[in-house]
This record gives structure tokens, sequence and C-alpha cells, in this order.
């Protein structure tokens, strides 16, 4: 339940503050931004507690320019080891389309 708790802290970042600097982490934790790796690893824990509606929400609302290949395959690894096939099909088709464009 912990690390749920810590997905849901993850999502109320300001994502849209392109600052990367590190200097005011320990100064002011608000300051921190959500980067792809953060989402990431909040999918894989999302996955780790069977929690695929979770994971897609986190990966519906990142966004667009933090979403790679390691990110959609870590959502599409949720999906699978939830037995989510339809939807991991949806993704992946979406992915696809993406990135045709």
């Amino acid at each position: 339940q912990r690390h749920l708790q810590a997905v849901q802290e993850l999502l109320v970042f300001d994502v849209n503050n392109n600052n990367n600097s590190n200097s005011n982490i320990t100064d002011n934790c608000s300051s921190l931004v959500a980067t792809s790796p953060s989402f990431n690893a909040a999918i894989a824990a999302c996955g780790k507690a069977k929690d695929w509606k979770l994971a897609c929400e986190i990966y519906h609302r990142m966004p667009k320019e933090c979403i790679s290949t390691l990110t959609t395959n870590a959502l599409l690894t949720v999906l699978a080891n939830c037995r989510q096939g339809p939807m991991a099909l949806s993704i992946l088709n979406a992915s696809f389309s993406s990135s045709t464009t």
C-alpha cells in the first residue's frame, strides 16, 4: 500500500515544470518535477500491486513528451500480468499510430 501512496503523490507533481535543477530538492520538496523515469517507476509499482487501472491513469496523465518506449513497455507488462489483453492491444495500437504521425 505504501508504494501506491507514493504513486498517487507523484500524480500531483507539477509535470509541466521543465526546471530540471535538483538544487531546491532539500530546501523545498514541492519543487520536485516528475520525469520519465519516475513515471516508469510509478507504473512498475502499480504492476507490483496488480493495480492496472492506476497504471493506465498514470500513463494517460503523463505529458506526451515523457512517454518513451520504456514507459509503454512498463504499462504493457502491467496489463499482461493483470490479464488485460484487450487494454494492452489498445495501448499498443495507439502507440504505433502516434509514432507514425
